[in-house]
Parts: structure tokens; C-alpha cells; sequence
């Protein structure tokens, strides 16, 4: 299978290890839970119990916090389910591509990724605030570099930050009619990287 924005990812990824790098405290919103298993719903045309994988819950509030863990097991259970035939790394970066449009159709999107704006260069400058409401604890800059160039420094992102959140910097891009290419260097931890982004 052809990727819009670029080769396919074929990295291993050792995902009890990152399971067991994120923080027990760490949470994120309910909406990015049940997005997840829409998208598997609309594509496979049922909720297979496989889903539901070695998660204690089973539905999520919009606008509550769960375990950022139980998120980044449903995004594994996810990405198996919906492609199969892709690697592990390439199938949770297209998972993370639902991510933005997940959140900007809440209310709580809404207002942090539009009050300055609908240009995909305002929103890049919002990404920062969109990242402190939807995943306390991380910390996340980002500055235009250009005209269709932005730089983006990710920390402290345990959720798959070179694949899941490849995929939603890809889906927020895309959701404006462009096809990004994204350069990322990682730092010292797996949860650390540089996002060198052009569109």
C-alpha cells in the first residue's frame, strides 16, 4: 500500500516498553477513546472483542481523563485491527491521523485550535495549548520557520511520539488540503523529538 505523505514506517516497536515508560499518572481526554473506536466501528462495521485487548474499561466520557496507558493500548488494539497488513509503527501513525479532526470537532477544539483563526498557520501556533488541554504534563513548542514550514519540540510525549504523533501533526495538515513532509529527530528519551515540518 502506497502512504500519501511518504514511505511506509518499518521500525520495530516495543510497546511494553512504552507502556511501562508512561507515567501511572498520566491521563488524556475520553474524546480520543471513543474517536478510536468509531473509526474501528466505521470501517469494520462492528467492535470486535480483540478491541478491547487488556482494557479494564470499556466506554469513556468525552471530557473526562483516563490513563494515558489504556489510550495507548486501544491505539494498538486499533491499529492491528484497521491495518493488518501494515508494520506496528505504520499502522499507530495512521491511527494518530484521526487524532485532530477527533478534537476539533469538541467544543474544547474548537476554542483552543480556532479563537486566534482557521489558517493552518494559526493552528500550528495553537498546537502548544491543544497538547496542555489534552495531555497535561507534556510540553510542547512550536514556531513557523516559514511561509509552509513549521518547527515543532515535543517532550515528555509517552504516547508513541515519533509514530502515533507523527500521524496526528500528518492528520492535522491534511485536514487543510496539504500534504505534509515531516522530518523527525529524536532526542535523548523515546518520549522526546524534533518535528522539522513542511507542507
Amino acid at each position: 500500500m502506497s502512504d500519501l505523505y511518504g514511505s511506509v514506517l518499518k521500525q520495530p516497536i516495543d510497546v511494553p516498553r512504552y507502556l511501562h515508560m508512561c507515567p501511572s499518572a498520566a491521563e488524556t481526554q475520553g474524546t480520543f477513546f471513543q474517536h478510536v473506536c468509531d473509526a474501528v466501528e466505521e470501517q469494520l462495521g462492528t467492535l470486535p472483542p480483540e478491541l478491547m485487548r487488556d482494557l479494564p474499561a470499556r466506554r469513556w466520557l468525552a471530557f473526562r481523563r483516563y490513563p494515558l496507558r489504556e489510550f495507548m493500548q486501544l491505539t494498538v488494539n486499533a491499529a492491528a485491527l484497521l491495518h493488518p497488513a501494515l508494520p506496528t509503527a505504520e499502522a499507530i501513525r495512521r491511527v494518530g491521523r484521526i487524532a485532530y479532526p477527533s478534537f476539533a470537532a469538541t467544543m474544547a477544539g474548537r476554542v483552543v485550535l480556532f479563537a486566534l483563526g482557521e489558517q493552518l498557520e494559526q493552528v500550528t501556533l495553537a498546537v502548544p495549548k491543544a497538547y496542555s488541554v489534552t495531555v497535561p504534563g507534556c510540553h510542547v513548542e512550536s514556531r513557523m520557520t516559514g511561509k509552509r514550514s513549521a518547527f515543532y519540540s515535543f517532550r515528555d510525549i509517552y504516547c508513541f511520539v515519533d509514530t502515533y504523533h507523527l500521524g496526528v501533526i500528518e492528520g492535522a495538515i491534511a485536514s487543510f488540503g496539504f500534504a505534509p513532509r515531516i522530518t523527525v529527530t529524536m532526542r535523548d528519551r523515546p518520549c522526546d523529538a524534533d518535528f522539522d515540518v513542511t507542507w
